[in-house]
């Protein structure tokens, strides 16, 4: 179904102020790349669970309903960080 970067997301996050600006690119988009993947994949998944109409109606409900609590929670860390990221470069240009 959906694969969730989480670990590399975090060691990127870990990595952001520790290079320079320069470096600080690179990161933020690997970051934002991955959190975007997680957006396509549960949207993906949802996709393949409302074009399968067979039995399994409630558990297709509840991994839906999870998917997306998924995918809003994703978008959320999305515009945080693209909200970090912009004042960070804003207040790092020099």
């Amino acid at each position: 179904m959906m694969a969730f970067p989480n670990s590399e997301t975090v060691i990127e996050l870990q990595n952001l102020n520790l290079d320079g600006q320069e470096e600080f690119v690179w990161h933020q988009s690997n970051v934002q790349t991955w959190l975007s993947t997680v957006l396509t994949d549960a949207y993906t998944c949802l996709n393949g669970l409302n074009l399968d109409h067979s039995k399994g109606g409630k558990v297709k409900a509840t991994i839906k309903a999870k998917v997306l609590n998924v995918a809003q929670v994703t978008s959320n860390a999305l515009a945080l960080f693209n909200g970090f990221a912009s004042r960070y470069k804003s207040s790092h240009q020099g």
